[in-house]
């Protein structure tokens, strides 16, 4: 599909290095579909970029995914967006996303939840405060 700006990237594979098979995971219609990371469980975060909605989305396996944030879409000035390559950080069990909105914790429920209102890409080790 090609939309104005050029192609849409509208599909997250998976490659199987052992065998060279390719598994679509997720597909998103006329949505850029971006991987940002991976949990500490393994599996891919993918950010869906569309003018109405940015969703990050918890990919689990082919086809089954659960959309852990929504809101306004790129064409919006509070859309969300992630920082970079070291936006997702797995420690601990815990899942780490920092974008421009704030630093969030994916819970073990698989919640995004904001833990403090910074721009920052979360490095290292990272620990939830007390609280």
């Amino acid at each position: 599909m090609v939309e104005q700006g050029g192609p849409i990237l509208d599909q997250v594979v998976r490659l199987d290095l052992a065998t060279g098979v390719l598994t679509p995971w997720l597909t998103g219609s006329g949505q850029d579909l971006v991987p940002i990371g991976s949990t500490a469980g393994g599996d891919p975060l993918v950010i869906s970029l569309g003018d109405q909605a940015v969703k990050i989305w918890l990919v689990t396996a082919p086809n089954q995914s659960a959309s852990d944030y929504s809101g306004p879409g790129r064409s919006s000035s509070s859309a969300l967006s992630w920082n970079g390559f070291n936006a997702v950080i797995a420690d601990s069990g815990v899942t780490w996303l920092g974008t421009n909105q704030g630093l969030f914790e994916l819970t073990a429920k698989s919640e995004m939840v904001k833990v403090a209102n910074v721009t920052a890409s979360p490095a290292g080790r990272c620990t939830a405060s007390p609280g």
